[in-house]
């Protein structure tokens, strides 16, 4: 049995390499669930919305024409920044009828929640 390149055998059948190829696949793993959520939190706008939907705390959440009213923003501009947060899984969103509706999620990425607790 040969050793693979850039692997060395440490002893009782283990290949430090493969170990290290693991670690490694943990680290981008982890990296890249980071990734989406600190990308939707480094915008000025988005954090103004995530405030004002933690000061709401309603049950239902706020409409889109609330939040945009709200940061005094576009209609359109708010949809977009809320399609964003909400695709990174910070926010949750229910449309009842006509109206659509944001609140933060409950089960938002960790790194989410801890930005939000800083308001």
């Amino acid at each position: 049995m040969g050793i693979a390149p850039g692997h060395t055998w440490c002893g009782r059948g283990v290949w430090i390499g493969a170990m290290l190829d693991v670690a490694r696949g943990a680290i981008v793993g982890a990296m890249n669930d980071l990734e989406k959520p600190l990308k939707a939190l480094a915008n000025r706008r988005r954090i103004a919305i995530l405030r004002l939907l933690k000061k709401s705390r309603g049950e239902r959440g706020e409409s889109v024409a609330d939040i945009a009213a709200g940061i005094h923003l576009s209609f359109k501009a708010t949809s977009r920044h809320l399609a964003i947060l909400a695709a990174a899984d910070i926010v949750e969103r229910e449309q009842r009828r006509l109206y659509v509706f944001y609140r933060i999620r409950e089960t938002a990425p960790a790194v989410a929640r801890a930005v939000i607790k800083l308001f």
